[in-house]
């Protein structure tokens, strides 16, 4: 991967982007992974850390090797 750029992560409700600029802020490479919501009930929904981290390396592991 270029050491020039800068890495932009944003971690919502239903998933992580992963978006990759350069120094002129232009996009490189950009990559969205969802993850569940558990739904408990029709007022209770989940979501379990582990999805997140998962998809975000997923997401920074796809980044990296398209550039």
């Amino acid at each position: 991967m270029r050491k020039d750029c800068i890495l932009g992560i944003d971690i919502g409700t239903t998933g992580v982007k992963v978006v990759l600029f350069d120094k002129n802020g232009s996009i490189l490479e950009s990559e969205y992974r969802e993850y569940p919501l558990y739904t408990l009930s029709f007022s209770m929904v989940e979501q379990d850390p582990k999805d997140w981290i998962s998809s975000l390396i997923d997401a920074v592991r796809f980044v990296r090797h398209k550039v």
